[in-house]
């Protein structure tokens, strides 16, 4: 799990100088998955760009369970059906918007790749997207 070097510093602003980030009252984020690990750098070079692809809604308060500091998907989360073919889809990520650019981003390697071809439905089942603060 990493997390990217502007949502670092936005934690450090919050916590060190009680500048709450505009990103942390909005109620839902949204996965992204990628076909390379996206880095600290947060980086959306290589998240997917399939013709039907689309970062999928998640609700902050529901959608992760806590366990000391691992988070993990509570539910199951559906990607629209692939048409095109490329990489292997290989790291997801959390972020805080629909599209585009990001305020944050916390990524992981997915515990199985999935192909990127048509017809493939991309799901994460509940607890396989995990991230661990440490």
């Amino acid at each position: 799990m990493s997390a990217n070097n502007s949502l670092e510093s936005d934690v450090a602003s919050m916590v060190m100088n009680g500048v709450d980030p505009a990103f942390r009252a909005a109620a839902t984020g949204y996965v992204a998955l990628f076909t390379a690990d996206p880095t600290e750098t947060g980086s959306l070079a290589d998240e997917c760009d399939d013709a039907t692809y689309a970062r999928v809604a998640v609700t902050k308060a529901t959608g992760w369970g806590a366990s000391g500091s691992t988070r993990a998907n509570t539910g199951t989360i559906s990607w629209p059906t692939l048409t095109g073919a490329g990489p292997d889809l290989t790291y997801w990520a959390w972020v805080s918007s629909a599209s585009g650019a990001t305020d944050y981003m916390i990524s992981g390697a997915l515990n199985n790749p999935v192909p990127w071809s048509a017809g493939v439905k991309p799901v994460a089942d509940p607890g396989t997207l995990t991230a661990v603060f440490d």
